[in-house]
């Protein structure tokens, strides 16, 4: 395992996670194919990335978090922008201070997380099993 200084690593993990994203942003340019590709298209994302990188599992949880997190960054802001087109409509329950709707954001974080995650950590794991296969040989 290749050590490196951590803040190279943050870097490395932060350029994978933009990657990744505009990889999976890609995966719904396909006319007829988005409907297989956009669902998955950040568990392929995070497979790209992760098997071009060569990452570990830790790396790859930590790139499918980035991307989680700027999806659902994307999804806030889009919260806020609907906030500021029409708050009147927007509806508030009960007690709460924030309305329910801020809930939305982490749909897109949660869900782009997890395939991301598996994608990147699988990724990693094939091309490092294919590395150590061609040392051998």
């Amino acid at each position: 395992m290749i050590t490196t200084h951590p803040t190279l690593a943050s870097q490395r993990i932060a350029k994978a996670s933009l990657a990744g994203v505009g990889i999976s942003l890609l995966c719904f340019l396909p006319p007829i194919l988005h409907f297989i590709s956009g669902p998955l298209g950040p568990f392929i994302a995070g497979m790209i990335v992760g098997t071009r990188a060569k990452v570990t599992g830790r790396e790859g949880l930590l790139i499918g978090l980035g991307m989680g997190l700027i999806w659902g960054i994307i999804g806030a802001v889009g919260v806020f922008v609907a906030e500021l087109i029409s708050a009147e409509s927007i509806p508030r329950y009960g007690q709460l201070p924030v309305p329910p709707v801020w809930i939305i954001p982490l749909i897109p974080f949660t869900y782009v997380s997890f395939l991301a995650s598996s994608g990147a950590m699988l990724g990693g794991y094939l091309a490092r099993k294919e590395e150590e296969s061609r040392a051998r040989a």
